[in-house]
């Protein structure tokens, strides 16, 4: 898989505006203004946003978007990072349970959660993220195999499988650890072995027909045994992009 980065160009803004308009990609990011009016202001050469956004490329198709953007340009403190790790650990957990049952996650169920964690105290974010995110290993653990071949749970434009649940928290995991190193250590990176990762997941996020299928979770029950190792000059390729030098010191 050749995976390329490129620079977001305003020759690609139609392309962004019909990504962000994807009724699932819409329900992901609730209330975000993604008219052509809202696409020009926020992301084109004139915009005066700090960050830098990016196109994912595999082959000559164009497969993502990318915002980096320095850590320390954000109001979140670090305790606010883990309990976003922290709230995504239960709505990650009740979505599995609910999933093994048989029914639908309230959608009003992660604004709650979310309003929950924002009311913590800061060292009740940090606490409770750990034994947040501790409870949903052990509950994955746990899963009986049937299960986990069973199992399914929308999340936003994907269709994720257990398998792509627990992708997607490894990135999670990923960036946000640099999150915090960067407070510390303002030239810290993500390592090449941890890019691997990274980029052996976009696939996830990858248009699954032009592999035929009809659901990226497919796709990725269908080819993850030829992806993990495939990608090392891509891993390295994109952990170079967070070098400092390249990008602002904190960038993610």
């Amino acid at each position: 898989m050749d995976v390329h980065f490129r620079r977001l160009h305003d020759d690609d803004l139609p392309l962004l505006h019909r990504w962000l308009n994807e009724p699932g990609v819409v329900r992901w990011w609730e209330g975000d203004d993604v008219t052509w009016e809202a696409v020009l202001r926020d992301y084109d050469s004139a915009a005066t946003d700090p960050a830098e956004f990016w196109i994912a490329t595999v082959g000559s198709e164009d497969i993502g978007w990318i915002q980096c953007y320095a850590t320390m340009d954000s109001e979140w403190t670090i305790a606010q990072v883990l309990s976003h790790l922290g709230s995504s650990a239960v709505i990650t957990q009740r979505r599995l349970e609910d999933a093994l049952a048989g029914q639908d996650t309230p959608e009003d169920f992660a604004p709650g959660v979310w309003d929950t964690w924002n009311a913590k105290s800061p060292v009740a974010q940090r606490d409770d993220a750990l034994a947040a995110d501790t409870a949903l290993l052990a509950r994955i653990e746990t899963v009986a195999p049937d299960d986990r071949d069973r199992f399914t749970s929308a999340m936003g434009p994907i269709d994720a499988r257990l398998r792509a649940v627990r992708r997607m928290r490894l990135n999670e995991h990923a960036f946000h650890t640099w999150d915090i190193e960067v407070v510390a250590d303002p030239a810290a990176t993500i390592p090449v072995p941890v890019a691997e990762l990274v980029i052996d997941n976009l696939e996830l996020v990858a248009r699954p027909e032009r592999l035929g299928h009809s659901t990226p979770a497919f796709t990725m029950a269908t080819y993850q045994h030829v992806l993990p190792g495939m990608q090392a000059e891509a891993a390295a390729t994109f952990a170079a992009l967070l070098q400092p030098g390249l990008l602002p010191a904190g960038t993610r």
